[in-house]
């Protein structure tokens, strides 16, 4: 991806912040992140979920995140 966006996996734990809350109540895109997909517990893949969706602990999600703390490179 370009140098401001990385690819990863969030496994949710029961104690997470995020564990049982629908997408939609969460600032997610504010705190630049996308969520590609989630995949639950029984390996089932949900792509593009919808906002109502709330990720269950032992649930995985794949997302873009914007990297903000990394200084830009300067133009070739």
């Amino acid at each position: 991806m370009s140098d401001h966006w990385m690819v990863g996996e969030i496994r949710i734990r029961e104690a997470d912040w995020i564990a049982d809350r629908a997408l939609r109540d969460m600032d997610l895109p504010g705190e630049g992140v996308l969520v590609l997909g989630i995949q639950r517990r029984g390996g089932r893949w949900i792509g593009r979920p919808v906002l109502t969706l709330a990720c269950a602990p032992g649930t995985l999600r794949c997302c873009t995140v914007r990297v903000t703390s990394r200084p830009r490179r300067p133009p070739p």
